[in-house]
């Protein structure tokens, strides 16, 4: 699937956990990107900027609002601050789209978003 999409440069944001924008030459001003992150590790707790959409390609995460897995859909609004960490057992691969930037909550969060400019 993931040789399909047209990602741009994969950005590696910490060990294990790489993002890379997909190309969406009708709607250019998206942001859209896909995230993998290894697995039994967390993503950076961080605010979003405005609305969340995610779907998880493979592999499954918890969060605040509960669990995600391959095929399963989450949205979420702006202002929500969580901190999404993968299972044991499977990297999780995800396809999001948000309407703002992610804000880290804390420094590695901080800089891992401007590394990989989401």
């Amino acid at each position: 699937l993931l040789e399909r999409l047209p990602l741009k440069r994969k950005r590696w944001i910490a060990p294990g956990v790489w993002s890379a924008a997909v190309s969406t030459p009708h709607a250019p001003e998206n942001r859209v990107f896909v995230l993998r992150i290894a697995a039994g590790l967390p993503a950076a707790r961080h605010q979003h900027g405005g609305a969340e959409f995610c779907t998880v390609l493979k592999g499954a995460y918890r969060d605040e609002l509960g669990r995600f897995a391959a095929g399963d859909f989450a949205a979420v609004e702006g202002d929500f601050n969580h901190q999404p960490r993968v299972e044991p057992g499977e990297e999780c691969i995800c396809l999001f789209a948000t309407e703002g930037r992610l804000r880290g909550q804390d420094l590695i969060g901080k800089l891992a978003f401007r590394i990989a400019d989401v």
